[in-house]
């Protein structure tokens, strides 16, 4: 018999919020999900960044439950300016009844370096939160977030 087994893909984003954008139209929190890469600037951006001198976040609601075994982050520079981008941040998953599941602090690579953290075992999540703390001049910010996951089988 053939048994079907659950490869780990990209979860589905059913909804993004976040602490807010520098100019919503055209930094916005969408861009993390957008896999343009390139750190394009002005007039457009592929990237999120928060407002000035805060420490953003970012939620991520996924469509069902996960089991999470990968979380990689792509830094910002602002589009070559450099005065922008995420120092460390906070992940937390959290499952169905928005309880958290597993919460790590990590540092993030600059651009155009990939971060990843791995979470073995994979754990089960319906929503992903990442809490940026400030490491450069004026803010912070990601260019792409991507969540490595199996669906749960019901």
């Amino acid at each position: 018999n053939i048994v079907p087994v659950n490869l780990p893909s990209s979860p589905t984003v059913s909804n993004i919020s976040s602490s807010g954008s520098y100019q919503e139209d055209l930094y916005s929190v969408n861009n993390v999900l957008d896999n343009r890469m390139d750190e394009v600037g002005y007039p457009n951006p592929d990237f999120w960044i928060a407002p000035n001198h805060i420490d953003g976040w970012i939620r991520l609601g996924l469509d069902d439950t996960y089991f999470i075994s990968e979380i990689r982050l792509l830094n910002t520079n602002n589009g070559g300016v450099g005065d922008r981008g995420a120092g460390k941040v906070t992940i937390e998953l959290y499952d169905k009844d928005n309880s958290i599941t597993f919460k790590d602090t990590i540092k993030v690579d600059d651009f155009p370096n990939w971060t990843s953290l791995k979470i073995n075992p994979a754990l089960p999540a319906n929503n992903v939160k990442i809490q940026l703390t400030i490491g450069k001049l004026n803010g912070t910010g990601l260019n792409e977030i991507k969540i490595i996951g199996v669906k749960k089988v019901p």
